[in-house]
């Protein structure tokens, strides 16, 4: 399927996607799958769906051969490549305030600054994927109790 043609409602269903994978794992464990909690899923939506954007990058030249409009052939490359930065790395402190884990603000902060300087540098969307799955040990340990356990062991 050619799903970049819609413009930007694929990134809205690549955060669908990844929505759906969040409600089925999670189905898969327990039948309650109202105890999952509208604020999760509500974060993985909207997370994905922004962070998809930066897959586009790498497509820049043939998007726009193509006339396919995506952030980078609307913006240009240069500005796009700032732009994705900028929205893969508010994703960072946007999660942690969707899941009310005011903890994880400051390391929230350090990832986001983190993610824009290396996506800059690299112009790579290895490097988002990278800070994000890193990122999301710090949320998992969280939601699991196992850092608040650690700090009351120490």
């Amino acid at each position: 399927m050619r799903l970049k043609r819609l413009g930007f409602a694929n990134n809205l269903i690549i955060g669908l996607c990844s929505m759906l994978a969040l409600l089925f794992g999670f189905a898969s464990v327990t039948s309650d799958i109202k105890s999952i909690g509208l604020r999760y899923i509500l974060a993985v939506f909207i997370v994905f769906s922004i962070a998809a954007n930066v897959k586009d990058f790498k497509d820049y030249e043939s998007d726009k051969r193509a006339k396919i409009k995506t952030l980078p052939v609307l913006l240009g490359k240069k500005r796009a490549l700032y732009m994705l930065a900028f929205l893969t790395s508010i994703c960072f402190p946007l999660s942690v305030v969707i899941l009310s884990i005011e903890k994880l603000f400051l390391i929230s902060l350090f990832f986001s600054i983190a993610n824009f300087m290396l996506f800059i540098k690299f112009c790579d969307e290895r490097v988002v994927f990278a800070t994000y799955f890193i990122f999301f040990i710090f949320i998992f340990l969280e939601i699991a109790g196992i850092t608040s356990s650690l700090a009351t062991v120490g």
